[in-house]
């Protein structure tokens, strides 16, 4: 009888130890499950007030060399810069941005071959003269005497046409306007094997203009006009805008007439278009935009229009410069625009990443 009653106690203690066990188990289930709760509500708070920063810039092109700028005089320059931006104040852009690569071209023995392929496809059938080791230049007399220089190495040219010297051109008026202008450019640059995606993808700025003792200006409008501008600028992946050297004029520049005649229709073309490596970005730091200020009052940067010597700013934004030569790096500056056309380009990365190659 001892023995059954034993038995009975330990089965009694052992269903007792199954309950407590399943108790506490879910006790501490819960309190998992309330922690595990609470630290990533918590956290997720915490990021959210207290975001973390972007990684540290990878600068994988090392130190890099500034903006090539043409060389400026004095008086190219206002002499009185003020900022009237709202409340005096300057936008913030971050802590860095990508940089992108523009590879140089190899020496290649069927450049001169493809040259003339694109100036026979600008009406250029003639052979040309050598400028340079580079640089060819076409000439033809007739439907209107024009020219065009090519450098054969990095592609980029030049095509004018003495315009003024036809007593006929300006009495024909089909004048494309920004679809027909746009389509048009479109073609040509197929025709011209410069149909790559960061200018496919984007559309050209077009202006009017009209002619007057042998120079053009500014029309009001398609019926005023004689003749249609359209600038190219790049489509660049996180979307900032580009700029030249050259005040409103885009890495592509076309001029149409209203004639529909072969040798009539394109009146120039200018194109500084080089291929960049858009796969194979590096980020550099920024330096603000009140530093760039500051430098622009000390003389640096460059003037595209200067306007009048008294230069009011009021945007600040920041864009991609088009280098002028390939074997270069498409790099940011900041832009500043004020009253009367001014406009004045300052590199913006940190200038630490300028010195190291200074130095």
């Amino acid at each position: 009888m001892a023995s059954s009653n034993n038995d009975r106690l330990d089965l009694s203690t052992m269903a007792q130890y199954g309950r407590n066990g399943i108790k506490y188990g879910v006790l501490i289930l819960v309190f998992y499950i309330v922690a595990r709760f609470t630290w990533s509500t918590g956290r997720q708070l915490y990021l959210s007030l207290n975001p973390p920063g972007p990684p540290p810039p990878t600068m994988g092109f090392k130190a890099l060399p500034q903006p090539s700028f043409p060389a400026q005089l004095p008086d190219e320059r206002p002499t009185t810069l003020t900022l009237e931006t709202v409340g005096q104040r300057l936008p913030a852009f971050g802590t860095q941005v990508a940089v992108y690569y523009v590879p140089g071209y190899e020496p290649d023995l069927l450049a001169l071959d493809r040259a003339k392929e694109r100036a026979a496809a600008l009406g250029f059938l003639f052979e040309p003269e050598k400028v340079s080791t580079a640089m060819y230049r076409w000439r033809q007399r007739t439907p209107l005497p024009a020219t065009l220089e090519m450098n054969v190495v990095n592609n980029s040219f030049a095509m004018q046409t003495d315009w003024a010297s036809s007593v006929t051109l300006l009495d024909k008026k089909f004048i494309p306007d920004e679809r027909q202008a746009a389509s048009e450019m479109r073609s040509l640059l197929r025709s011209l094997d410069l149909y790559q995606v960061d200018v496919a993808t984007a559309s050209p700025k077009v202006k009017y203009l009209k002619a007057l003792a042998g120079e053009t200006k500014d029309a009001a409008s398609i019926s005023e006009a004689d003749f249609v501008q359209a600038d190219l600028y790049r489509t660049i992946p996180n979307n900032l805008p580009s700029v030249t050297h050259k005040y409103g004029q885009g890495v592509m520049r076309i001029v149409f007439s209203g004639s529909r005649d072969a040798g009539e229709r394109i009146l120039s073309f200018d194109s500084t278009y080089y291929p960049v490596l858009w796969d194979k970005p590096e980020t550099y730091p920024l330096q603000s935009a009140r530093q760039a200020w500051e430098q622009l009052l000390a003389g640096n940067g460059y003037v595209t229009n200067k306007g009048t010597d008294v230069a009011v700013v009021r945007n600040v934004y920041l864009a991609y410069y088009e280098p002028p030569l390939p074997g270069a790096y498409y790099q940011p500056v900041f832009v500043f625009e004020g009253d009367n056309g001014f406009q004045a380009l300052v590199p913006a990365l940190d200038p630490q990443v300028y010195k190291a190659v200074q130095e």
